[in-house]
């Protein structure tokens, strides 16, 4: 993102390669962890719909060494939890949130509903609004890219 911010994308080109954000199963996925990072810290001043330069809260700090990323349908589904539509679109950024490296140890592979205890009581900001939704599907899936898309553009002014 920063790379296209210095490439001086435009706004188009920024949103569609938002699209291209996959997480990586073998490789780094820093990238997508920073992003996400951001998005956290600027979590209160995107949902205030405040204008102007963003503003980045650090009251409580999470840093690349306390969390991790936690895909919200499981990377590796238990039996009975796998979903067709969701196998194909689970490495998307709407489908990825940060947890604290505690909380992913005890959600790893958990259904929805278990992860959704987990996310309802995190000290990321970001998961209280992954709590709103009732059940993860793929219209909920895309919600939420859209969501961490329109995020983006906001931080990452390019403009």
């Amino acid at each position: 993102m920063i790379d296209l911010q210095d490439r001086k994308a435009d706004e188009d080109n920024f949103s569609h390669s938002l699209e291209e954000v996959f997480y990586q199963t073998s490789g780094s996925n820093k990238k997508i962890r920073y992003f996400l990072l951001t998005v956290e810290y600027a979590w209160r001043w995107l949902n205030d719909e405040v204008d102007g330069e963003p503003i980045f809260h650090k009251d409580i700090v999470h840093t690349f060494s306390t969390t991790s990323i936690e895909h919200i349908y499981s990377q590796n589904p238990e039996d009975g939890d796998e979903n067709e539509e969701l196998e194909e679109r689970k490495h998307k950024l709407g489908n990825l949130t940060l947890l604290t490296t505690d909380d992913n140890q005890i959600v790893e592979n958990s259904s929805f509903d278990e992860k959704k205890e987990v996310f309802g009581v995190s000290k990321l900001l970001m998961n209280a609004r992954i709590c709103e939704f009732e059940n993860w599907n793929s219209e909920n899936l895309e919600t939420r890219h859209e969501e961490l898309k329109e995020a983006a553009e906001k931080i990452f002014t390019i403009s």
